[in-house]
Protein backbone atom coordinates (compact mmCIF):
# COMPACT_ATOMS: atom_id res chain seq x y z
CA UNK A 1 0.00 0.00 0.00
CA UNK A 2 2.80 2.92 0.65
CA UNK A 3 4.16 2.14 -2.49
CA UNK A 4 1.35 2.46 -4.14
CA UNK A 5 1.05 5.72 -2.30
CA UNK A 6 4.54 7.16 -2.82
CA UNK A 7 3.03 7.08 -7.31
CA UNK A 8 0.68 9.90 -6.20
CA UNK A 9 2.88 11.53 -3.92
CA UNK A 10 5.88 11.39 -5.47
CA UNK A 11 7.94 10.59 -2.70
CA UNK A 12 11.07 8.84 -3.50
CA UNK A 13 12.91 7.85 -0.45
CA UNK A 14 15.61 6.01 -1.48
CA UNK A 15 18.54 8.13 -3.03
CA UNK A 16 21.91 7.11 -4.86
CA UNK A 17 25.12 8.31 -3.17
CA UNK A 18 26.96 8.36 -6.41
CA UNK A 19 24.12 9.82 -9.03
CA UNK A 20 21.19 12.70 -8.38
CA UNK A 21 18.93 9.49 -8.99
CA UNK A 22 15.87 8.50 -6.22
CA UNK A 23 13.92 5.75 -6.28
CA UNK A 24 10.16 5.32 -4.55
CA UNK A 25 10.80 1.36 -4.22
CA UNK A 26 13.70 -0.14 -2.41
CA UNK A 27 13.88 -3.13 -5.54
CA UNK A 28 14.46 -0.02 -7.97
CA UNK A 29 17.22 1.29 -5.98
CA UNK A 30 18.81 -2.45 -5.61
CA UNK A 31 18.47 -2.72 -8.88
CA UNK A 32 20.09 0.44 -10.20
CA UNK A 33 23.15 0.06 -7.56
CA UNK A 34 24.54 -2.92 -9.88
CA UNK A 35 25.08 -0.16 -12.50
CA UNK A 36 28.00 0.61 -9.71
CA UNK A 37 28.96 -2.48 -8.19
CA UNK A 38 28.81 -4.16 -11.49
CA UNK A 39 26.94 -6.85 -10.30
CA UNK A 40 25.26 -9.61 -12.41
CA UNK A 41 23.61 -12.10 -9.94
CA UNK A 42 21.63 -13.98 -13.22
CA UNK A 43 23.66 -16.13 -15.00
CA UNK A 44 22.17 -18.49 -18.03
CA UNK A 45 22.70 -22.13 -17.64
CA UNK A 46 23.80 -22.96 -21.45
CA UNK A 47 26.24 -20.14 -21.92
CA UNK A 48 27.59 -18.33 -18.96
CA UNK A 49 26.35 -14.73 -19.78
CA UNK A 50 25.32 -12.81 -16.44
CA UNK A 51 22.83 -10.00 -16.96
CA UNK A 52 21.45 -7.56 -13.91
CA UNK A 53 17.58 -8.02 -14.18
CA UNK A 54 15.98 -11.73 -14.48
CA UNK A 55 14.13 -10.49 -17.50
CA UNK A 56 16.86 -9.71 -19.99
CA UNK A 57 18.23 -13.02 -18.53
CA UNK A 58 14.48 -14.26 -19.84
CA UNK A 59 14.93 -12.70 -23.29
CA UNK A 60 18.73 -14.16 -23.50
CA UNK A 61 17.12 -17.63 -23.23
CA UNK A 62 15.71 -17.08 -26.29
CA UNK A 63 18.48 -17.62 -28.15
CA UNK A 64 19.25 -20.90 -27.05
CA UNK A 65 15.75 -22.17 -27.07
CA UNK A 66 14.57 -20.73 -30.73
CA UNK A 67 11.11 -19.47 -29.26
CA UNK A 68 9.80 -16.73 -31.05
CA UNK A 69 6.82 -15.54 -29.43
CA UNK A 70 5.81 -12.60 -31.63
CA UNK A 71 3.76 -13.70 -34.34
CA UNK A 72 3.54 -11.27 -37.39
CA UNK A 73 -0.15 -11.22 -38.36
CA UNK A 74 0.44 -10.50 -42.27
CA UNK A 75 3.72 -13.07 -43.30
CA UNK A 76 3.29 -15.42 -40.14
CA UNK A 77 7.15 -15.28 -38.82
CA UNK A 78 7.92 -15.59 -35.62
CA UNK A 79 10.11 -13.15 -33.50
CA UNK A 80 11.77 -13.09 -30.22
CA UNK A 81 11.63 -9.62 -29.67
CA UNK A 82 8.91 -6.81 -30.02
CA UNK A 83 11.02 -4.42 -31.94
CA UNK A 84 11.91 -7.18 -35.21
CA UNK A 85 8.23 -7.74 -34.99
CA UNK A 86 7.46 -3.52 -35.73
CA UNK A 87 10.41 -3.64 -38.10
CA UNK A 88 8.77 -6.58 -40.23
CA UNK A 89 5.46 -4.83 -40.31
CA UNK A 90 7.44 -2.02 -42.26
CA UNK A 91 7.88 -4.61 -45.13
CA UNK A 92 4.10 -4.82 -45.34
CA UNK A 93 3.30 -1.32 -45.04
CA UNK A 94 6.46 -0.21 -46.93
CA UNK A 95 6.37 2.75 -44.30
CA UNK A 96 9.74 4.27 -44.28
CA UNK A 97 9.43 6.29 -40.75
CA UNK A 98 13.19 7.34 -40.67
CA UNK A 99 13.81 10.27 -42.48
CA UNK A 100 17.13 11.95 -43.38
CA UNK A 101 16.98 15.61 -43.69
CA UNK A 102 19.55 16.21 -45.54
CA UNK A 103 19.16 14.77 -48.63
CA UNK A 104 15.07 13.84 -47.83
CA UNK A 105 15.62 9.66 -48.41
CA UNK A 106 14.12 7.41 -45.91
CA UNK A 107 14.79 4.40 -43.95
CA UNK A 108 12.53 1.41 -42.37
CA UNK A 109 15.26 0.60 -39.86
CA UNK A 110 16.62 2.90 -37.50
CA UNK A 111 20.29 1.35 -38.12
CA UNK A 112 20.13 2.10 -41.39
CA UNK A 113 18.91 5.61 -41.12
CA UNK A 114 22.11 6.03 -38.28
CA UNK A 115 24.31 4.37 -41.18
CA UNK A 116 23.31 6.68 -43.58
CA UNK A 117 23.48 9.89 -41.27
CA UNK A 118 27.55 8.48 -41.01
CA UNK A 119 27.52 9.29 -44.82
CA UNK A 120 26.64 12.81 -44.72
CA UNK A 121 29.51 12.95 -41.80
CA UNK A 122 32.14 11.58 -43.78
CA UNK A 123 31.71 13.48 -47.09
CA UNK A 124 30.23 10.80 -48.76
CA UNK A 125 27.04 11.55 -51.04
CA UNK A 126 24.06 9.68 -52.95
CA UNK A 127 24.48 10.08 -56.28
CA UNK A 128 20.65 11.73 -57.78
CA UNK A 129 20.82 10.18 -61.23
CA UNK A 130 22.22 6.33 -59.77
CA UNK A 131 21.63 6.14 -55.94
CA UNK A 132 25.26 5.22 -55.85
CA UNK A 133 27.05 6.16 -52.72
CA UNK A 134 30.67 8.22 -53.70
CA UNK A 135 33.19 9.95 -52.48
CA UNK A 136 34.26 13.51 -53.35
CA UNK A 137 38.29 14.24 -53.63
CA UNK A 138 39.52 16.32 -51.11
CA UNK A 139 39.10 20.11 -52.47
CA UNK A 140 36.20 19.12 -54.66
CA UNK A 141 32.27 20.66 -54.20
CA UNK A 142 29.47 18.66 -53.82
CA UNK A 143 27.81 17.84 -57.15
CA UNK A 144 24.37 16.09 -57.83
CA UNK A 145 25.95 13.09 -60.02
CA UNK A 146 29.13 10.66 -58.89
CA UNK A 147 31.78 11.98 -61.04
CA UNK A 148 32.17 8.98 -62.87
CA UNK A 149 28.62 8.16 -63.04
CA UNK A 150 27.02 6.42 -66.19
CA UNK A 151 23.59 7.94 -65.60
CA UNK A 152 24.34 11.52 -66.47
Amino acid sequence: MQQHRRRHTGEKPYACAQRSRRFAQSSNYAQHLRVHTGERPYACADCGTRFTQSSALAKHRRVHTGEKPRCCAVGGRGFGHRSNLAEDACTHTGERPYPCAECRRRFRLSSQFVCHRCAHMHRIYICAGGGRDFKLPAGATATERCPDCECS
